[in-house]
């Protein structure tokens, strides 16, 4: 659990993070572990999806900006 989370000595990447956290659930974990490891994952999955969102914007913005050279070049 703990190396899933950024800053720890041994911080995993996000998706080894998540199979890791996956393979405790398997496992059988109490009830507050349980609940830890849920909030973890959906909190991984989160930040995994922020990112692809922040990608797709920047890829965008780079389209604008590439148009908008276009438009200033004459073409």
């Amino acid at each position: 659990m703990l190396r899933s989370l950024p800053g720890s000595t041994e911080t995993e990447t996000p998706e080894a993070s998540q199979d890791a956290l996956r393979n405790l659930q398997r496992r059988g974990l109490r009830d507050d572990e349980a609940i830890l490891v849920r909030i973890r994952l959906v909190e991984l999955e989160r930040n995994r999806s922020c990112q692809s969102e922040a990608t797709e914007l920047r890829s965008q913005l780079n389209r604008i900006i590439q148009i908008e050279r276009e438009m200033g070049n004459g073409r």
